[in-house]
């Protein structure tokens, strides 16, 4: 059973009365008792594996083991790099049909603006957000991906969204793709929600 502890502003998670750790060894924590909530029902419903982005586990133990003590310079960098056409798929169309090209732009921008803006975009987050932004894009493989979603797509689309790269990546589950967009929304945004 998982609780939340507070102490002097902190919300500590404990496993069974016992202080529950991330896979690195740090202690579950946040300053923020809306994820500190979340967290419990996600550790209840899924385990404590960092490893899907369906539970929000794998944002905040991401965050706790790497984004916490990182530099933020290697973190963006690192981001900055996946907006590379070799890396991200959304940023080249890959046919020449000109209703599937005009598709893939109304989805996911033009490649080249894209990069553009969305190098720009980075070097404006939190390490929160670098953190939301690292764990969605690797999940989609694309950071053009958490880029659009950030900054363009509402929550009430996220889901007609998911289906929509559903046609172009079928890996994708819609329903897991959902809910791991309203997750990265969820955590990109928590330390800006002014309550």
């Amino acid at each position: 059973m998982y609780t939340i502890n507070e102490q002097k502003g902190w919300y500590y998670l404990k496993k069974n009365s016992r202080q529950l750790t991330s896979l690195g060894g740090n202690k579950v924590r946040t300053m923020f008792k809306d994820l500190a909530e979340r967290l419990v029902v996600d550790l209840e419903k899924y385990g404590e594996s960092p490893s899907n982005p369906v539970s929000l586990v794998a944002f905040h133990y991401s965050m706790l083991d790497f984004f916490v003590d990182g530099n933020r310079e290697d973190m963006e960098r690192q981001i900055v790099i996946g907006f590379d056409r070799g890396w991200d798929w959304t940023l080249t169309c890959p046919s020449g049909n000109p209703d599937l090209m005009m598709e893939w732009m109304s989805l996911f921008g033009r490649g080249e603006t894209q990069i553009e803006n969305g190098i720009a975009w980075v070097k404006t987050l939190t390490k929160m957000q670098l953190c939301a932004v690292t764990v969605i894009g690797a999940y989609f493989e694309s950071v053009n991906i958490p880029y659009l979603v950030a900054t363009l797509i509402s929550a009430k689309e996220l889901k007609k969204y998911v289906q929509q790269i559903q046609r172009f990546q079928i890996w994708v589950s819609v329903e897991d793709g959902t809910k791991a967009l309203e997750n990265f929304l969820f955590y990109f945004n928590v330390d800006e929600n002014p309550d």
